[in-house]
């Protein structure tokens, strides 16, 4: 095994420990459309920068446990990537760039940034989500600026429950109006 198939590895069995063996079989039973075994809480795992590697996104696949898959749009895999996994039985997200603090680092193609006005906010998550098919949900991709403010938050988020998606909110910054 190699020390990238270790890791992950290792990783989800570090999740499964901190919830209890028991949980992660509730977690794995109801992927496989068995009932959970009680309303317990239970932890999803959410990978997300998926789109720039076909490679990345597969090992994940290989592991052969419930996990939701974040898709950058725009990038060269991303619409492929996204019905792969979909086919696989994976939940699949847009990771919806977003405006960061830090100058000089680019979101990615398809971004939202402070000052957007209503109509360009809602154009881009819309082009977005259909280069991303199968999105069940959103979540931001860096975004500490965007986030923080409220008026662009709210523009995206109608657009999100428009569409009847759910919004993850990655906190990257404590001040999130997400």
């Amino acid at each position: 095994m190699d020390r990238r198939s270790f890791l992950y590895r290792a990783a989800l069995l570090l999740a499964g420990n901190l919830i209890g063996l028991n949980g992660f079989q509730r977690a794995l039973a109801s992927q496989n459309g068995k009932a959970p075994l009680s309303s317990s809480p239970t932890i999803s795992l959410i990978i997300d920068d998926i789109g720039y590697s076909r490679c990345r996104a597969r090992e994940f696949l290989e592991l052969d446990v419930p996990i939701t898959f974040s898709i950058l749009p725009r990038l060269r895999y991303s619409e492929e990537l996204a019905f792969e996994i979909h086919r696989a039985g994976h939940e699949v997200m847009l990771h919806q760039p977003m405006e960061p603090y830090a100058h000089g680092l680019e979101p990615g193609p398809g971004a939202l940034y402070v000052g957007d006005d209503r109509e360009r906010i809602a154009r881009t998550m819309e082009e977005n989500v259909s280069q991303v098919p199968w999105a069940a949900g959103v979540n931001n991709h860096m975004g500490s600026r965007f986030t923080e403010s409220e008026k662009e938050m709210l523009e995206a988020l109608q657009v999100v429950a428009a569409r009847g998606l759910f919004f993850v909110d990655s906190l990257t910054t404590s001040r999130s109006r997400g």
